[in-house]
């Protein structure tokens, strides 16, 4: 049955291909699947009772593009993407390097989570020597919005740059066995957390040196995982989504989003369905916050998906908590600032050389708080 589901969603998934970076299940998956995958199906091991964090699968990522040439015209294609801005994001050499892995390895791994067996992806500087680690968190939910071509291209550009980067899949991703529903991320966030163990066993890597990156409601994992890391030196907060109670969207997500991710959502009163969400916005996590990592808001002034001003907001009241904050809105910008997306990677790299190259360290601590939520 497990074979059948991962052939029919390789399948699928080329077929969505063709869609464009508008259609939702746009990834990488979607170019190797159909090869690579059939390999790693036929062998399906059996992993028993073993521990969260632990790796269980490592290899090779490749690149579903032949060169840069082919990325950027397939970039250029989707909305709000210029060809400049694309050329001034992902330079020759970084695109070489990163399609050729030259001075960087890109890989798919597979660990054990708390909740399952997880998919992930690791970008990293060869050689390594401490490398800090950045844990980015995707936008979207289950199997909406998952890991891209430009998130592989993207994330090369930070391991050029000395950094480390780790990303891992959603629950309810067809790629990934188990149940198809989430727990609106507090889950997804303790599968995040467990990619610190995993980087571990990677060798070559500080994960003392750690910072937590998210797009959308990648923003809100963020907020989960403070409250639950002791050792966050910078947070990046691209598109954020900070408040799901008094969302101007809710009504839309109570609708069509929400029923598809948490059993009878219908039916749990208002009430029970305020708390759940105040449990993952970053509005109402301030407080929980562990340490004093510094945030970095990049945002789009023509957001319409996360309009800037909860935000803005929301950063302030961080300001008001003392916590070092950084704020970009960019004017005409829209959610994913394809319109400014080479001065967004220009910012983050500046942010993590300022807060996280050279931060002093302390120990980090993966777990979750007594009595807190179990995923």
């Amino acid at each position: 049955m497990l074979i059948y589901k991962r052939l029919k969603v390789a399948l699928r998934d080329w077929r969505h291909w063709t869609m464009g970076l508008t259609g939702s299940f746009v990834s990488l998956f979607s170019l190797t699947s159909a090869v690579g995958l059939l390999a790693v199906v036929a062998s399906e091991p059996a992993h028993g009772d073993v521990p969260a964090g632990q790796l269980l699968e490592r290899r090779a990522l490749d690149s579903p593009f032949a060169d840069r040439e082919a990325f950027l015209a397939f970039m250029e294609k989707g909305p709000g993407w210029r060809r400049e801005v694309l050329e001034r994001a992902f330079p020759a050499a970084d695109v070489a390097a990163c399609i050729d892995q030259e001075g960087m390895t890109v890989e798919h791994l597979r660990y054990q989570g708390h909740g399952g067996v997880v998919n992930a992806w690791a970008v990293l500087p060869e050689p390594r020597r401490d490398a800090p680690l950045v844990l980015f968190n995707r936008g979207g939910a289950a199997r909406w919005g998952r890991l891209l071509g430009l998130d592989r291209f993207t994330f090369c550009r930070l391991a050029r740059a000395g950094y480390a980067v780790l990303a891992s899949d959603f629950r309810g991703d067809p790629d990934r066995e188990g149940e198809d529903r989430t727990d609106l991320g507090l889950g997804d966030a303790q599968d995040s957390i467990d990619l610190i163990a995993v980087a571990r066993t990677l060798g070559g890597i500080d994960t003392e040196r750690l910072a937590l990156w998210g797009f959308s409601r990648g923003t809100m994992l963020n907020a989960i995982m403070l409250g639950r890391l002791n050792a966050v030196r910078a947070v990046i907060m691209v598109g954020a989504a900070v408040d799901s109670v008094d969302n101007t969207r809710r009504a839309e997500f109570d609708e069509h989003v929400y029923p598809l991710l948490v059993p009878n959502w219908a039916t749990l009163g208002r009430d029970a369905q305020d708390a759940m969400l105040r449990e993952i916005s970053p509005r109402y996590l301030i407080e929980s916050i562990r340490g004093q990592p510094a945030f970095l808001f990049l945002h789009g002034g023509a957001d319409q998906r996360t309009p800037p001003a909860a935000m803005l907001r929301h950063a302030a009241a961080l300001i008001e908590a003392g916590h070092r904050t950084g704020v970009h809105v960019t004017e005409g910008a829209t959610h994913a600032l394809a319109e400014d997306y080479d001065t967004m990677i220009d910012r983050i790299l500046d942010w993590l050389d300022r807060h996280l190259r050279d931060a002093e360290t302390e120990k980090v601590a993966p777990a979750f708080e007594e009595g807190s939520h179990d995923p």
